[in-house]
């Protein structure tokens, strides 16, 4: 599986200042031409599972 998302590696990487904090990361380009989809492409999780309603 892939690593956690860690916003204090993100901020060190990325030298963000203290008032700036990381949420997510979008990687954007192409993909290599031998590039496979993971083995968990197709897989979604029931919304149930995901959502919650108070």
């Amino acid at each position: 599986m892939g690593r956690k998302f860690d916003k204090d590696i993100i901020k060190k990487e990325f030298e963000f200042g203290a008032n700036i904090e990381p949420i997510c990361l979008i990687p954007l380009g192409y993909k290599a031409d031998d590039c496979m989809p993971s083995p968990m492409h197709n897989s979604r999780k029931n919304i149930s599972e995901i959502i919650e309603y108070k």
